[in-house]
């Protein structure tokens, strides 16, 4: 019956969706819909606990909180009981597990070609990440910084690791 009611339900829901004119809204709207729909769990009301019955939230909350401390602080004590019985030291740990060389990895250059690209591809947007530059700036200036972002990238790639960091 349940596999029944999960097909009308895709049925409608893509009938909705693409009937609309903002397919990603509405699809949006759908997916938060549904979370709402499965969210709607009552709180606990009461608990059972050494045959009694506890109807104080604050008295539950507690219990489940020492529960939850208990459950952790038995947790830490296995893993210190592991890690304190090998005493694991880190450049022992990779000597023993890596003996292996680890394989060379070829590379090529990036071409100013391929980056122009990856910015064309890019979707214009105000937004910005932690380096507060936006797609639409990068896209504006890339005629005049392209060759520079090129040489930074295979710099990056050929030495491993950014210089900034």
């Amino acid at each position: 019956m349940s596999k029944v009611i999960l097909a009308a339900k895709k049925l409608h829901y893509n009938k909705i969706i693409l009937s609309s004119a903002n397919k990603m809204k509405c699809t949006w709207k759908v997916i938060n819909e549904e979370k709402a729909a499965k969210n709607n769990i009552s709180d606990i009301q009461s608990l059972m606990t050494d045959n009694k019955v506890l109807m104080n939230q604050n008295k539950i909350a507690n219990i489940f909180n020492s529960l939850f401390v208990s459950i952790k602080d038995s947790i830490n004590a296995d893993n210190n009981k592991h890690i304190n019985s090998q005493m694991i030291n880190p450049i022992n740990y990779l000597a023993n597990n890596f003996r292996r060389p680890v394989t060379k990895i070829s590379w090529q250059s990036a071409s100013t070609y391929k980056i122009e690209k990856i910015i064309k591809s890019l979707r214009t947007k105000n937004s910005c990440g932690y380096d507060e530059i936006s797609n639409q700036i990068l896209k504006l200036s890339a005629p005049f910084i392209i060759s520079l972002l090129t040489h930074i990238c295979n710099a990056v790639l050929s030495i491993g690791f950014s210089l900034t960091n």
